[in-house]
């Protein structure tokens, strides 16, 4: 039996998920800077269901056909084959040279808060994310670390399983297919077209997200979040209800 790449279609649908249900307790707490710290049951089960779909997210890029001859990917995959267990030092040796993940920067709610963060900075220090290190608090002593589950964490490590999903090139035609990477024009502002979809497959296919460089806004968004390579010319901000229309 065939394995389904888990790219087109299912990562996504499981990050949706999650990322509704934090939308949804944004009626109890709402979205804004002086709630980042308040902690509650639900934004620990949050936190532990980002955090395992960001572990898993990180398992099945390791097997990405891009990486096959990535002597770090390589690496990890034979240890994975051993029976080792994984860590965050291993995903980080590979894909923070492979992606630049600690160089990316996420607008949280952009039409309101623009909460903007780095999920990977750690990376760059070879140190693990500070939102990954509250999860493992949590869940190893949650009676005595219960008070890290916030909000903050909470929108921290959802925009780090964004990222996963938006950078990894296995997920390019997906997500251009699903207008979660948009570009602005007038065609693409009434319906993304077959055409449309056809040409920013030729585009950007093939193309990591430091690789693009185009003078219009080209972004990749969610209902929450919203993530710009950094060689896009124009400001997205000058056209952020645009970009929130059709979700």
């Amino acid at each position: 039996m065939s394995v389904p790449n888990v790219f087109q279609g299912l990562n996504w649908s499981l990050f949706r998920d999650i990322e509704d249900k934090v939308i949804a307790s944004t009626k109890y707490v709402q979205l804004a800077t002086q709630n980042l710290e308040v902690y509650s049951i639900e934004f620990a089960n949050f936190l532990f269901q980002i955090c395992i779909n960001v572990e898993a997210t990180f398992k099945a890029m390791l097997h990405s056909s891009c990486l096959s001859q990535d002597t770090n990917a390589q690496d990890i995959r034979n240890k994975e084959k051993r029976g080792d267990d994984l860590n965050m030092a291993d995903y980080r040796k590979v894909f923070e040279p492979f992606y630049r993940l600690s160089q990316c920067e996420v607008v949280v709610s952009p039409t309101d808060l623009k909460y903007m963060l780095k999920p990977f900075d750690g990376f760059q220090a070879d140190k693990s994310p500070i939102w990954w290190q509250t999860y493992n608090d949590v869940k190893h002593d949650l009676g005595v670390n219960f008070h890290k589950a916030t909000l903050r964490a909470v929108l921290e490590s959802l925009s780090g399983l964004f990222l996963l999903n938006v950078v990894h090139l296995d997920a390019r035609n997906f997500l251009i297919e699903n207008k979660i990477l948009k570009e602005f024009d007038t065609e693409y502002m009434t319906t993304p077209g077959p055409y449309k979809a056809e040409r920013l497959k030729e585009r950007y296919s093939l193309l990591q997200h430091f690789e693009i460089r185009v003078p219009d806004s080209l972004v990749f968004v969610s209902k929450l979040l919203l993530f710009q390579p950094v060689g896009c010319k124009e400001n997205w901000d000058q056209k952020n209800l645009y970009w929130f229309r059709y979700l």
